[in-house]
């Protein structure tokens, strides 16, 4: 059994790229069914901006530049 285990953390750079990725995925869910999670497609519904922020506060949480 392999236990070895594997945590992204994300940079800087990688916490700007959130509303491109959001943008991506709700591209993506309207050109192919089931490609997304339905919270996250509800959320950007509701209010696109709050959802990027939301995602961008968690990236930003986990950022590990060094």
């Amino acid at each position: 059994e392999d236990r070895r285990r594997w945590d992204y953390s994300p940079t800087s750079a990688a916490v700007e790229l959130v509303p491109a990725l959001v943008e991506l995925v709700l591209w993506g869910s309207r050109h192919t069914e089931g490609s997304a999670p339905e919270w996250v497609l509800e959320a950007a519904a509701a209010d696109k901006a709050a959802l990027v922020s939301r995602l961008t506060a968690m990236a930003a949480a986990r950022v590990g530049d060094g």
